[in-house]
């Protein structure tokens, strides 16, 4: 269960004013198919508020809502139509919401139009307004916490990218002083070498001269050994990556990396990877993630898959397609798929 599902707020708001409903109810010698409903409505909304089955409990409560409606002439039952406008936002695409709140409010007032034979405007007024205050609070706090998701996802991205450009650009740096060593220092001990070898076959009695040599051609190889040190270091992912997920998104992201020195390799892994994950928190409600980067043959194999549900239309986005184009300019290919319903890619990437 949701760990802040009991301090939701609306959770608690509905719920205390269910009991309000539900007690005068029971005072007031309601049927027991009444209290029935009215049990299935607070059933209905717990689902919803709990996150288990939250579209199913949210059109229970609404099917129950109705069906009170027509079976009690009680005024007050109004407001359980006020709660329910509250989940349209979470469960209808726009712009549906705003004509389900109207239908909704359009059936209670039907049904007291049916019980007393008439309808007071301002009463009408009144409850048509307070259908639409309640969806549109809850359209507002949706449309607020949507706007925090995106603020902090790319706050995320912006750490990430940070991260691996830094590494980067250590990288290069390394790669510099290893060229530098090699085109300077190295070249210079090679020369002394070989000056040193000409000078002791002319005077081979210089018997010191061989050692010179050869303490020359030992520094010659220590440099070159450092330069292919400095060379085979490779760019640290995993940090950047990880970054992109974790327990701030509810996302449990594992990661099997291999070495990786090319910095154009690790940009095109990051870029890969960060798609996927994105795609993984908007469209598959995942909890956890496995991604692999391993080598096959003369390139790598990159694997991604979750253990989300996508929708049964979900289709590749503009991301994924840039994605695809990419690796195909880099000389790999790129593989969208589902397995289990979960979202599955796999790339073929060059070597460099």
């Amino acid at each position: 269960m949701n760990k802040d599902f009991y301090r939701n707020a609306n959770f608690l708001a509905g719920s205390l004013t269910w009991l309000v409903v539900i007690g005068f109810m029971a005072t007031q010698g309601s049927s027991m198919l009444a209290l029935g409903l009215m049990l299935l409505f607070f059933f209905g909304f717990v689902l919803q508020c709990a996150h288990w089955h939250g579209r199913w409990g949210w059109l229970l409560a609404g099917a129950s809502a109705v069906a009170l409606f027509s079976f009690n002439s009680f005024g007050y039952l109004g407001v359980l139509g006020v709660i329910w406008c509250a989940g349209a936002p979470l469960y209808l695409p726009k712009p549906w919401p705003l004509p389900a709140a109207l239908a909704m409010a359009s059936a209670f007032v039907l049904s007291q139009h049916f019980h007393y034979q008439s309808i007071d405007l301002i009463w009408l007024g009144l409850w048509y307004s307070f259908h639409l205050f309640s969806l549109g609070m809850a359209q507002s706090a949706r449309s607020e916490k949507l706007a925090r998701q995106e603020l902090e996802s790319l706050n995320r991205e912006l750490q990430a990218t940070q991260l691996l450009l830094e590494e980067t650009g250590r990288q290069a740096e390394r790669l510099r002083i290893a060229r530098d060593l090699h085109d300077s220092l190295g070249h210079q001990l090679t020369a002394l070498a070989i000056g040193l070898q000409v000078q002791r076959r002319t005077h081979p009695q210089l018997t010191q001269l061989a050692v010179l040599e050869g303490q020359a051609r030992d520094a010659l190889g220590s440099v070159r050994s450092a330069v292919s040190d400095i060379r085979d270091e490779n760019l640290d992912l995993k940090a950047a990556l990880e970054q992109l997920a974790g327990p701030a998104v509810g996302l449990n992201l594992h990661l099997e990396l291999c070495s990786v020195a090319e910095p154009q390799l690790a940009q095109l892994v990051f870029l890969l990877s960060r798609e996927a994950i994105t795609n993984t928190l908007r469209h598959a409600g995942a909890s956890s993630a496995w991604l692999t980067l391993a080598p096959k043959g003369q390139g790598y194999e990159w694997r991604y898959r979750d253990n989300g549900k996508l929708a049964a239309n979900w289709r590749q986005g503009m991301g994924l397609k840039g994605m695809a184009e990419r690796v195909a300019a880099a000389g790999g290919t790129l593989q969208v798929g589902r397995e289990q319903e979960a979202l599955m890619l796999k790339a073929e990437l060059g070597g460099g």
